[in-house]
């Protein structure tokens, strides 16, 4: 847990830098800006916040959003998973459309290059808004994961300690009945000699 938070830690510090490395650096193309985006899609190569981000990044907005609806009606994500994370899986939609249609923009209309640049520079702040509300639905599915794998373990124990109580009594009830006779012997032998002792 405390490498995955420090490792978190370091891709927060990359992504504030994204796109403003360098503020004089102007974007002029498409592929700069795919280049610049391409530099800081995070997360693990299987990891849904990877696939989604190099969705976005090669222009397959479509496909993100489909991959973005099929993750959250999944029949493995539970209930209290969809309620806290529906929020910002409807924000990463939002976020690809204005993403989406600023790039497209810069392509099909005659704009100067520094509205151009302007435009590409929101394209970028979309793209760490995308990454920040993506690794806030990872964090919701990690501490739902850890909070059930917590009961699971809570539930084992309680049965491991429920089966060590029976096994127990188990164990007591047969040594009682096992030692009854030979108990009542011996306290019958207790009492006479301690009658004789006094004398009755």
């Amino acid at each position: 847990m405390k490498e995955a938070a420090e490792a978190e830690k370091i891709e927060d510090s990359l992504d504030m830098s994204l796109g403003m490395t360098s503020p004089s650096a102007e974007i002029e193309s498409q592929d700069q800006l795919e280049e610049r985006l391409a530099e800081h899609i995070s997360g693990r190569l299987d990891g849904f916040r990877h696939t989604i981000l190099s969705l976005v990044v090669e222009g397959r907005y479509d496909t993100a959003i489909a991959e973005i609806s099929y993750y959250s009606s999944s029949d493995q994500k539970l209930n209290i998973f969809k309620s806290r994370a529906q929020r910002y899986l409807n924000h990463c939609e939002e976020l690809i459309r204005a993403i989406e249609s600023k790039t497209k923009f810069c392509q099909t209309r005659t704009i100067t290059r520094s509205q151009k640049h302007e435009l590409y520079m929101m394209v970028i702040k979309h793209f760490k808004d995308l990454t920040d509300s993506l690794k806030k639905v990872e964090r919701i599915e990690n501490d739902i994961r850890v909070a059930d794998l917590k009961s699971t373990v809570w539930v084992l124990k309680a049965f491991i300690m429920s089966v060590g109580v029976i096994i127990l009594t188990g164990m007591i009830r047969e040594a009682v009945l096992t030692m009854k006779e030979p108990l009542l012997v011996v306290t019958d032998d207790a009492i006479e000699f301690l009658f004789k002792l006094i004398g009755l």
